[in-house]
C-alpha cells in the first residue's frame, strides 16, 4: 500500500472515530478492524476485556489496602507506623487518598480523563511510600508498596494504550 493511500485511510479513520460518537469498547474495536486496512500492527480486539480486568483487580487490591488502614490491621500498622514512622493520626487520609484512587481507576472505565488522573495519582502515592521506606531504611517493607506502584502502572498503561479518546473532555 503507498503511503498517500495510507495517509488516506489515517485520514478515514481519525474522521470515523470523531464523526461517530462510539464507547470505547465498540471504538477500540472498530480501531483493531480498520487498522487491518491502514498497514499497522492490528491490536488485540480483547484489550478492552484485559484492561477492565486490570482495573477491577488493581482497585480492589488498591481498596484492600485502604480497608487495613482503616481498620488498623497490626502488620500495616506495624510497618507504616512503628518502622516507617508515620502517625497513627493519618492513617484514614492514607485511606482515603487510597479509596478516592481506586473509585477513580473504575471511574475512568467510563471517563478515561478521570481514570488517568487516578493513575497518576496512585503512583505518585506508591511512589512517596516507597521513598519513605527507604528514608527509614526498611529496605524489606517496601516491596508491597513497589509491587503496587507496578500494579497501578500496568492500569495506568493499559488505559493510555487504549487511546486516545474522541469523548475524552467530557465529563
Amino acid at each position: 500500500m503507498s503511503g498517500r493511500q495510507r495517509e488516506l485511510d489515517d485520514t478515514e479513520v481519525r474522521s470515523t472515530l470523531q464523526s461517530v460518537n462510539l464507547c470505547f469498547f465498540e471504538e477500540a474495536q472498530l480501531r483493531c478492524g480498520l487498522a487491518r486496512h491502514c498497514g499497522r500492527a492490528e491490536q488485540s480486539i480483547g484489550a478492552p476485556n484485559l484492561y477492565l480486568t486490570v482495573t477491577f483487580i488493581v482497585a480492589a487490591m488498591v481498596a484492600y489496602s485502604a480497608i487495613a488502614k482503616i481498620r488498623r490491621d497490626p502488620r500495616v500498622v506495624r510497618t507504616i507506623h512503628e518502622v516507617v514512622g508515620f502517625p497513627l493520626s493519618y492513617f484514614p487520609v492514607l485511606a482515603a487518598c487510597e479509596f478516592a484512587g481506586a473509585l477513580g481507576l473504575v471511574l475512568g472505565i467510563f471517563w478515561p480523563l478521570l481514570g488517568i488522573v487516578a493513575g497518576v495519582g496512585l503512583a505518585l502515592y506508591f511512589v512517596g511510600a516507597i521513598l519513605s521506606h527507604f528514608r527509614a531504611g526498611d529496605f524489606i517493607g517496601f516491596g508491597p508498596a513497589f509491587f503496587m506502584w507496578v500494579a497501578v502502572m500496568i492500569a495506568l498503561g493499559m488505559r493510555l494504550h487504549l487511546g486516545p479518546h474522541p469523548h475524552w473532555y467530557r465529563f
